[in-house]
């Protein structure tokens, strides 16, 4: 329940799985009631949910204008904030993407031609690759645009997240 916390509320409900609606158990009763605009509230987010799911490739953006426009006022009102939507419709769309399980040694795997080029520009994101049976495999991953960056600029400056990378090899 969406009031678990501001009411107390124990009810639940047991869906089939995480993409389809169908309704398996409900345990507990509602100690309240809702209001129309919290009902519809919750069937935006069940409907959004399902657009995500169904259109994955549409932009998130859109797919939120696309049930905003189908909502009045009060339904508006009783959202969380757009960030948070956002970040859901993001969490639905990647629930049917499947991803490569990581590689154990730098030789010996393919990359998908979705992750050799930027998704909404078709630029090439792999830059270089030495190829799959080579023992010291070498992989550059950027942008034309962002080497031409470094070129024109005498200060670098670098951040990154170093403790997802396969433990075979290294980030520069």
């Amino acid at each position: 329940c969406c009031k678990r916390k501001a009411k107390n509320c124990r009810a639940k409900i047991h869906t089939k799985s995480s993409t389809e609606v169908e309704i398996v158990k409900y345990v507990n009763e509602h100690c309240h009631e809702l209001t129309k605009a919290e009902v519809d509230s919750i069937n935006f987010r069940r409907e959004l949910k399902e657009a995500s799911l169904k259109n994955p490739q549409q932009t998130t953006r859109s797919t939120i204008s696309t049930a905003i426009l189908k909502s009045d006022e009060a339904t508006i009102a009783q959202l969380t904030t757009l960030y948070n939507i956002a970040r859901s419709v993001r969490g639905w769309k990647t629930i049917n993407e499947k991803f490569p399980t990581s590689p154990q040694s730098r030789k010996g795997f393919s990359i998908p031609p979705r992750f050799k080029t930027l998704e909404n520009s078709e630029e090439n994101f792999l830059l270089y690759d030495s190829g799959e049976d080579d023992q010291s495999r070498i992989l550059i991953f950027g942008t034309n645009s962002g080497l031409q960056d470094l070129t024109n600029n005498r200060k670098w400056a670098i951040d990154g997240t170093f403790k997802i990378i396969p433990d075979f090899s290294t980030k520069l």
